[in-house]
């Protein structure tokens, strides 16, 4: 979404993104087609997000993501991690 005045319209072909997307999965597997199809900016990846090839932001997230991180070890793993892997976090 952009948000504009004609005071501050944007320079003509730059698109500006307000916002991102969340992707709520199933399983590691899910969560592996999603990444594999819209993570296109490594430097970008951390605890879960991406950004595609847009440059639109992604969360993309087990459906059960808040009992994956209660204690403050899966914090610490999740922090650690660029797309989520559910066994890990689990086994925290």
């Amino acid at each position: 979404m952009y948000i504009t005045n004609r005071q501050n319209d944007p320079p003509s072909g730059v698109v500006k993104l307000v916002g991102s997307r969340q992707v709520l999965c199933r399983d590691e597997g899910e969560i592996d087609a999603y990444w594999a199809k819209l993570s296109h900016v490594p430097d970008s990846e951390q605890c879960g997000w991406c950004k595609d090839r847009f440059g639109i932001s992604w969360q993309i997230i087990p459906e059960n993501m808040a009992d994956l991180t209660r204690r403050p070890e899966q914090i610490g793993v999740m922090m650690g991690q660029k797309k989520i892997v559910i066994e890990e976090l689990e086994n925290a």
